[in-house]
């Protein structure tokens, strides 16, 4: 790794309140991998809301920080210590059709809450990265070379720039070897009947994880039931639909504000019904969803609720909270997916959770060492075709426009940024 001291690269950074004048294009030191981890030349990164909350400052990270946290690329080097078979398993040339995927949780592996079977939750990760902006060291990768001389003589001191997850907005980025997994597009292409684009894999590592780890983990959902998908439009509950859909789950209701994004819920996502808010009173929406959720030969009427088996929140706002509780069918189960400005709070009907015993479970990410590898065998083997998801590809110097448009809800399901 040696021979990379002295390059610089660039980074997308977050560093104040506003998206245009917030995100800006960084230098960046070439990343030197430690122990256990690898060196990635990053191909594409997702767009996430995460980052927004990050950029308007709703959700409090060290700044200033590389954004970015759902990524595909390839490994270029390792730090010490990695086994020669990890090696031979993660790296791959430049024309090899393997890439590595990374999702935005790192776990440990050695804390309690890891052991405990519980890694999506893994204190390490939390303290060091969502805490201290670094690795599982608590220290970041990434200096600032803007301050370096025109010859790439590095400054007395560069500053530290924090890295979201990974910092996967940025040409390169360094990884835990223990939370990237390799996936062969060409055996996927082959599977689906389609192209698959390396790009558009890496919504594998927030979008599609942190949907498959609400469906499976959390909803634990079953052939058979119903289920209602408030925000189905955007970037994780379009996955949360097309999983719903894998498992065998009917009817997949879709609520969402937009009638194109509505469309692309039927016509890409696996939406059998849809609901535009925008259109109806809060009385009106729950009424058409509870009608849609009853079983065949039912109607609504006194003691008859209606309702899904299971609604899923992916938007993070307390109305749309509030909503989804009143959505559920007696005995049933919402799950709260979307995150929000830490100060947000919402008010439920305590009564109503009570008397019709329904469950409000939160969910965050999945388990990466169970749960990438499952993903990645969904995309090989041609049952989840992540192409659909994408609406927009922006370029590397397009990232702030691709925020900025996120901001405004234009993206129906997710965006992605290609570094080349």
């Amino acid at each position: 790794m040696s021979g990379m001291r002295g390059m610089v690269m660039r980074g997308a950074c977050a560093a104040g309140k506003a998206v245009q004048d917030v995100m800006r294009m960084e230098k960046i030191r070439m990343p030197i991998p430690k122990a256990g981890e690898a060196l990635v030349k990053v191909s594409a990164c997702g767009v996430c809301h995460s980052d927004l909350h990050v950029l308007l400052g709703e959700i409090p990270f060290p700044q200033p920080a590389v954004l970015g946290h759902e990524i595909v690329g390839k490994v270029v080097g390792f730090g010490p210590g990695v086994d020669d078979s990890v090696q031979k398993r993660l790296k791959s040339s430049e024309t090899d059709s393997s890439f590595v995927v990374a999702p935005f949780i790192m776990p440990c592996g050695s804390c309690h809450d890891c052991l405990s079977g519980n890694e999506e939750i893994c204190s390490v990760f939390f303290e060091t990265n969502r805490g201290k902006g670094g690795l599982h060291d608590g220290t970041s990768r990434y200096v600032s070379a803007e301050k370096d001389g025109d010859a790439g003589e590095a400054a007395v001191e560069g500053e530290v720039v924090k890295m979201y997850s990974m910092g996967g907005l940025s040409d390169f980025t360094v990884v835990p070897v223990s939370s990237l997994f390799r996936l062969d597009v060409d055996r996927a292409s082959e599977a689906l009947g389609k192209e698959v684009s390396p790009a558009h894999t890496a919504i594998l590592g927030c979008a599609v994880f942190t949907a498959f780890g609400a469906v499976r983990n959390t909803a634990r959902l079953q052939a058979g039931e119903s289920i209602c998908v408030v925000g189905g439009g955007g970037g994780v509950g379009s996955a949360i639909l097309q999983l719903a859909q894998v498992v065998g789950a009917f009817p997949r209701v879709a609520v969402d504000v937009s009638e194109e994004k509505l469309r692309a819920c039927t016509e890409k996502f696996g939406a059998t019904h849809t609901v535009n808010a925008a259109k109806m009173s809060r009385e009106e929406v729950i009424e058409t969803v509870r009608t849609i959720g009853l079983r065949e030969g039912i109607s609504l009427s006194h003691g008859v609720t209606g309702g899904v088996d299971c609604v899923f929140e992916a938007l993070g706002r307390p109305d749309t909270f509030e909503l989804s509780v009143m959505l559920a069918r007696d005995g049933g189960r919402t799950v709260m997916v979307g995150l929000a400005d830490t100060q947000a709070k919402a008010q439920v009907p305590i009564t109503h959770l009570v008397r019709r015993r329904i469950s409000v479970l939160g969910s965050y990410g999945a388990k990466t060492r169970k749960d990438m590898p499952a993903l990645v065998r969904l995309v090989e083997g041609g049952r989840l075709d992540v192409g659909s998801f994408i609406d927009k590809e922006f370029k590397f110097d397009q990232a702030a426009e691709a925020y900025e448009e996120l901001r405004r809800g234009v993206i129906k399901g997710r965006a992605v940024v290609k570094m080349d």
